[in-house]
């Protein structure tokens, strides 16, 4: 990866530091400081007072109470950090963190990644589905995900990662809860439970200056504290958090909330304690119950666990941690997002300049493809001329080939590339789905792949126009029937009936079809913003009085439009929706000027209606 600036933006009203009782603010501090010592610069936009490794752009601590007043400012603060880092320092990207980072999204232009460390509904439910151009949100768990509206636009999870010390240490009779107080983390509950099974609980975390936290402490843990050994400590360093971690019995976590995650269960098992917890979000997906802790359900299930946390074995919690949770891991994930983020904006512009590429090599496609069906390492090939990307071969390896990112749902495989640009390709390769104008052809010879039926836009055969109006006709003794594109208005809801009606016409047939699949719909939903903000996006829905009955996906780009795949009510089928849709893109192409209609691989036996003729792709293999 060359060298990149990355400008983290932290919550504004906690500091960010490897000290910090906040989650998100670790974090921020482990990626800064992983910056740093890749060799990247690393800015920061956190209260002053943080403590961080690269440079920091200090906005003012709030004194006094943090209310309404106070986040307003701190916001405005904020953004006028923004704006002066983005001017000043010309960052690759931005990563935001805090759960408050709607109020102060950049203009648009740099591409901006926004960690969700909170549950879903702490957001307000439109940020999940940004208008912002180049805005990618992503989950900390996979119990997150679940809980995020079903068209948020997000990207693979990168679960958080904690370091995993060697040793061992005595276990000294208390058990010990970490975090901030406030009223959703339970810890009166962490008392309770301490108190029924007769061991002490040590609190250590910060009361921040929030009246409902303040309160919380007051009220309720407060008179819990001065009974049964339990004891407050308040904030805690690295060294004395560490020391608390590996010689307690056990962690408790009493959370009311969905976890998102907890670094502090994390923590536990990488000093090697077990961790008793509740039910809550992604709990169960750090502690295995009765291998690294209990999961209960209330203060009796957590005192009886605290009784048989002796039945733990302490070496499988530091090897299940270092397995699963290292922060190595979750650095070399967040690396990887920041490589593709920040080529991004190089490889859109170099797209502009290949007028014979076609949409399947825009980067909205590729590193779509990559951020949902890839690994966590690709083998991309880029050529830079004075600062400027002049070539690009998108490839990973594959049982011991480099083959193209997108491989599999992408119908033209290609690299881009300006006339003179090298691009030293690893060895060995296997490039499949070859355009026929491709570069590499040039250089390589191929061999003969799979036809593309591609047809000249002029109108369509007679015979065929006959057929048309007369299956028109029948579908229209329905009621009032529509073809429309989708606008950014529509674009979800035609997509779902894409999803819907593809997958029901193959279910006739006995068979699934390509878009019955969680994953391969999120890849849709992902690309589908981006190829209509480019301008690229032909999806049509099909209104039967109102009622979206089908849709046809279609992309298009330089007097092309390319016939990806469509779904329709299967009752419709007697009235050949599929073709009418065809119909209206066809003709709404010749309207716009296009010249060539590509129904893209298969030689199904439609196509030829049309007047198509096969185009080869072509394959290299060296």
């Amino acid at each position: 990866m060359k060298p990149l600036t990355v400008l983290s933006v932290a919550y504004p009203l906690a500091p960010v530091g490897a000290d910090s009782v906040g989650g998100a603010e670790q974090i921020l501090a482990a990626i800064d400081s992983a910056l740093v010592a890749a060799g990247h610069r690393s800015l920061v936009i956190a209260r002053e007072g943080s403590e961080i490794s690269g440079q920091l752009i200090p906005i003012p601590a709030c004194a006094g109470v943090l209310d309404e007043d106070a986040k307003r400012r701190a916001h405005q603060d904020t953004r006028a950090a923004i704006e002066r880092a983005l001017r000043g320092f010309n960052p690759d990207l931005v990563h935001m963190h805090g759960v408050d980072f709607y109020e102060y999204l950049p203009p648009p232009g740099v591409p901006v990644l926004v960690t969700l460390h909170l549950p879903p509904e702490w957001y307000p439910p439109e940020v999940l589905h940004p208008s912002r151009p180049r805005t990618y949100l992503h989950c900390v768990s996979a119990a997150q995900r679940r809980r995020c509206p079903r068209q948020a636009r997000l990207l693979p999870d990168i679960p958080n990662g904690v370091a995993v010390h060697a040793g061992s240490s005595t276990k000294q009779n208390y058990a010990l809860a970490l975090g901030r107080i406030c009223p959703e983390k339970g810890f009166h509950l962490a008392l309770d439970a301490g108190t029924a099974a007769g061991v002490p609980v040590y609190i250590a975390g910060q009361v921040y200056a929030y009246e409902a936290h303040q309160n919380y402490f007051d009220r309720e843990l407060a008179p819990r504290l001065s009974q049964d050994g339990h004891r407050f400590l308040g904030p805690v360093g690295r060294e004395h958090k560490r020391e608390l971690l590996t010689e307690a019995r056990c962690v408790l976590v009493p959370s009311l909330v969905a976890e998102t995650s907890s670094l502090v269960a994390m923590e536990a098992l990488a000093a090697g304690t077990p961790v008793v917890a509740f039910e809550c979000g992604a709990l169960p997906e750090i502690v295995e119950h009765g291998r690294t802790g209990f999961i209960v359900h209330d203060v009796n299930g957590m005192a009886e666990a605290i009784r048989q946390i002796d039945q733990i074995d302490s070496a499988e919690c530091r090897r299940v941690a270092r397995e699963n949770f290292s922060l190595e891991r979750m650095i070399a994930r967040y690396f990887h997002v920041y490589e593709q983020l920040a080529l991004e904006p190089h490889w859109e512009a170099l797209f502009e300049r290949c007028p014979w590429a076609t949409p399947f090599q825009h980067p909205a496609w590729v590193l779509g493809w990559w951020r949902n069906f890839g690994g966590e390492r690709w083998s991309t090939v880029t050529t830079w001329r004075d600062g400027r990307l002049a070539g690009l071969a998108p490839l990973f390896e594959w049982e011991g080939r480099h083959v193209f990112i997108g491989s599999g749902v992408t119908d033209y495989n290609d690299v881009l590339a300006e006339p003179g640009a090298e691009l030293n390709l690893p060895s060995p390769v296997e490039l499949t789905d070859l355009p026929p104008h491709s570069p590499l052809l040039g250089h390589f010879k191929g061999e003969r792949g799979s036809p593309c039926p591609v047809a000249r836009l002029r109108p369509a055969p007679p015979k065929l126009q006959k057929n048309l109006r007369y299956s028109l006709r029948r579908l229209q003794c329905l009621g009032d029937v529509r073809i429309e594109r989708a606008t950014a208005e529509t674009l979800d809801p035609v997509l779902d009936a894409l999803f819907r009606w593809h997958t029901a016409r193959w279910q006739t047939r006995g068979q699934s079809g390509v878009l019955d699949d969680g994953q391969i719909q999120a890849f849709h939903r992902e690309i589908a913003p981006a190829f209509l903000a480019a301008g690229m996006l032909r999806l049509y829905g099909l209104r039967i009085n109102g009622e979206l009955r089908g849709a046809l996906y279609c992309f298009a780009r330089n007097g092309r439009v390319y016939y990806y795949v469509s779904g329709y009510d299967p009752e419709l089928a007697s009235c050949s929706p599929g073709s009418l849709m065809i119909w209206h893109a066809w003709e709404e192409a010749r309207a716009a000027g296009d010249h060539e209609f590509d129904f893209l691989r298969g030689s199904e036996p439609y196509k030829y209606a049309w007047g198509a003729e096969d185009r080869w792709t072509m394959k290299v293999v060296r």
